[in-house]
């Protein structure tokens, strides 16, 4: 479920993409190559792009890499004449490879075709309208160029290809992506903001944060006018280029209690365009195994209301769908079959969880609940009593805190009750529902039942 304005509403059904990917999911591109949708995955060592039936198929196997994520982003003049425009892929490992529509197929970036020079090796590659950027490995320099296939790699403003350090800050660069007509350059602990500046002096770099930054790329989301990212201070911020913005965040102390921080790293994120949602991936303390990103941390950006949901996954990822030019998304599941959220399905079973009810010295009856339905769920609803305890006592004055789900599942009264009759302590409320739905708010009717 996500939140809304009024409450919480149930995603929609869920569509699998065809087959599925032989191994994890390292990355996902999917948008237009000029005017024609394209669909590409990569695992640790291969490339997929989707055939004519919208399933992904081999299409270059065989890299060297085993770890590191791919990146992609689309380059070219899709509005110019003649148009072209390519998809470029890297990995930190292999050479950067390029797909171009001419070929349908992947090969690498060519050498300078004046001096044969070798384009580098990059971990991050992306896109503003007028220059490619490939950012070296472990490294604070990228590189510019406004030619995918200049006559020389090496560095020079004949050549229009600038090799720039950003040594202003310590570390490499983590992170890269347009921000409007700028490229901005993301480290552990620092944002800088370049503008083309030409001649001499390429791009002009300038400092807009030495404190915060992001861990990878997948950090963060670009929604076109903002970046939004969190930071290993686990506090989620807005970027306009200017100014940073933190987000409110009401869930800040559950996640710096439930990610895991030596996976941390891994945490993806992707913006649902449709819902106006930002949807962080990252592994919880509860992930098996641990690193699996098995927990969705969202966003409304209308309200700054937030939600959390349980689902393992391999990576998140946006799709665009040919049929209405939407960017929908989804992720490819632990079984490496993309997915994506489709409007024209019902959804399945979805759950909510309330806060508890209840104190700590007393027990108080749940004796009947009203579930405030502003969209009734047709395959009907359930609720089930959560009790928290202390491992091996009744809330005794040691042991490790845990919850308990009740035995109990009553379904929804014709008079729209859930009749629960349970007695603990503190109790939340486990709200299923079948199909889509809405809920606003939960009212439980609690009786005093005495000391313990």
């Amino acid at each position: 479920m996500f939140p809304i304005s009024r409450g919480f509403r149930t995603f929609p059904g869920q569509r699998v993409l065809g087959a599925a990917l032989p191994s994890p999911c390292f990355g996902s591109f999917s948008g237009l190559l000029v005017a024609t949708p394209i669909f590409a995955a990569a695992t640790a060592n291969g490339l997929y792009v989707a055939n004519s039936a919208g399933s992904l198929a081999p299409s270059l196997l065989g890299f060297a890499n085993t770890v590191n994520r791919w990146r992609f982003a689309a380059y070219g003049t899709p509005t110019a004449t003649p148009a072209y425009q390519d998809l470029l892929a890297t990995d930190g490992v292999d050479p950067v490879q390029r797909y171009q529509l001419s070929t349908l197929g992947w090969s690498p970036l060519p050498n300078g075709f004046i001096d044969n020079s070798p384009p580098p090796l990059a971990s991050i590659v992306a896109s503003s309208d007028y220059a490619l950027i490939l950012v070296l490995p472990n490294s604070q320099t990228f590189v510019s160029t406004f030619n995918e296939t200049p006559p020389s790699w090496i560095g020079s403003v004949p050549n229009q290809v600038y090799y720039q350090p950003i040594s202003q800050s310590p570390g490499n660069i983590t992170a890269a992506g347009r921000l409007r007509n700028t490229m901005v350059f993301y480290k552990a602990n620092a944002i800088h903001v370049a503008y083309f500046a030409g001649g001499t002096t390429g791009w002009s770099v300038q400092d807009s944060s030495i404190q915060y930054g992001v861990l990878n790329q997948e950090w963060v989301i670009n929604t076109g006018d903002y970046h939004y990212f969190p930071t290993v201070t686990h506090d989620f911020w807005q970027f306009d280029g200017w100014n940073l913005t933190r987000l409110s965040n009401q869930m800040a102390e559950f996640f710096r209690q439930d990610h895991n921080d030596a996976y941390m790293y891994l945490m993806a994120g992707v913006y649902d365009s449709i819902r106006e949602l930002l949807i962080w991936t990252y592994s919880s303390m509860q992930a098996d195994p641990p690193g699996t990103l098995d927990t969705w941390l969202i966003y409304y950006l209308r309200t700054g209301n937030w939600s959390f949901q349980r689902l393992p996954i391999d990576l998140p990822m946006v799709y665009l769908n040919p049929s209405d030019s939407h960017f929908y998304p989804g992720y490819f599941g632990l079984d490496h079959a993309p997915r994506i959220y489709d409007d024209e399905l019902a959804p399945g079973r979805s759950y909510i969880t309330s806060n508890y009810f209840g104190d700590y010295l007393s027990l108080w009856q749940s004796v009947r609940i009203r579930p405030g339905f502003s969209l009734l769920p047709k395959g009907g609803a359930s609720c089930t009593p959560i009790s928290q305890y202390v491992a091996g006592t009744l809330w005794g004055p040691q042991g490790d805190m845990a919850a308990q789900v009740g035995a109990i599942s009553e379904p929804l009264s014709a008079d729209g009750w859930f009749n629960l009759q349970h007695t603990d302590r503190l109790t939340s409320y486990q709200i299923v529902m079948n199909g889509l739905a809405e809920i606003v708010e939960l009212q439980p009717q609690l009786i005093y039942a005495g000391e313990q």
